[in-house]
């Protein structure tokens, strides 16, 4: 019988291994009917939110981001700060990954050497047949990850641009080990990573602009929600920054941010890179941990 790789069977790896999006997944239900929309996967994340999950083969494609927009609008609503939605796909060039980061919406690159280096760890025989014969696999790494071989080239096509994409590519592993906040979040060429927060609407942040910032982002379409979010921020700014023990930066002019700098290394001096990495990282670990109570109550 010729296996074949589709998006079938990339929905059963990620039902049966849910620590490739992220961990503390729970399992609730596939293929189901939520508000007349029939989504893949639904999860329950390690914060008791709702995590839907829509997977593609290949790459990314407008009718794929359409599709987010539709369940963002769906499920997303203002008065509902229970529900996430979540694209997987196996490429996201960057003018998608640009495009979804703006917006606040969350997204998953899990290539297919990813799946296979994954699925061999775990020595699952039964998933790795249908990556098993030479010619599949190549045919299936050329639609995918070809384009990701091209997309990455363009993303170190600057010097600036390569020296952003080394900077995350080393900070990322090192926030890993500390945290999962940026678990699910890769290099790119650009001088800031967002990741979700656990809400819709809501980013965490780390920036190379300034010498180094760690915050987080009220960003979606209800600009109306996002100044009232901030607005109740703010009026626990003392006890917020007395809690993370500075004074913190609350931006609103155009978007708005929370952020904290840090004081040490210089992102143009890669010397100084680690120093610079770690602070950044654990600034971001303790405004986490001191705003976390204040997010889970916002509308």
């Amino acid at each position: 019988m010729n296996k074949m790789f589709n998006e079938k069977i990339f929905e059963d790896i990620v039902a049966k291994y849910s620590e490739l999006i992220e961990d503390g997944l729970v399992l609730k239900n596939r293929q189901a009917n939520v508000k007349g929309k029939r989504i893949d996967l639904l999860f329950e994340d390690r914060h008791g939110l709702r995590l839907i999950v829509e997977l593609k083969v290949g790459t990314i494609k407008r009718d794929h981001v359409a599709q987010l927009m539709d369940y963002e609008g769906h499920f997303l609503s203002s008065d509902n700060s229970t529900t996430r939605a979540m694209l997987v796909v196996n490429c996201v060039p960057l003018n998608f990954r640009n495009s979804l980061n703006r917006r606040g919406f969350e997204w998953k690159e899990i290539t297919i050497s990813d799946l296979i280096g994954f699925l061999r760890n775990k020595e699952d025989k039964a998933f790795l047949e249908y990556f098993s014969m030479e010619e599949s696999e190549s045919n299936i790494s050329n639609r995918a990850e070809g384009e990701a071989s091209k997309i990455h080239k363009q993303e170190c096509s600057t010097p600036r641009g390569k020296q952003f994409f080394l900077f995350w590519k080393q900070l990322l592993p090192i926030c890993n080990e500390k945290t999962a906040l940026f678990r699910n979040i890769s290099p790119a060429e650009m001088n800031y990573r967002y990741a979700s927060a656990g809400k819709s609407g809501i980013q965490w942040s780390l920036e190379t602009v300034g010498g180094g910032r760690s915050g987080i982002r009220l960003s979606s379409n209800d600009k109306e929600r996002d100044t009232n979010r901030f607005k109740i921020l703010e009026s626990n700014k003392k006890e917020i920054e007395f809690a993370f023990g500075e004074l913190l930066e609350w931006y609103h002019r155009g978007e708005l941010f929370i952020r904290t700098y840090t004081q040490k290394g210089d992102f143009d001096d890669t010397d100084t890179w680690p120093e610079m990495q770690n602070d950044m990282v654990d600034r971001l670990i303790r405004l986490e941990k001191v705003l976390r109570s204040y997010l889970d109550k916002l509308p």
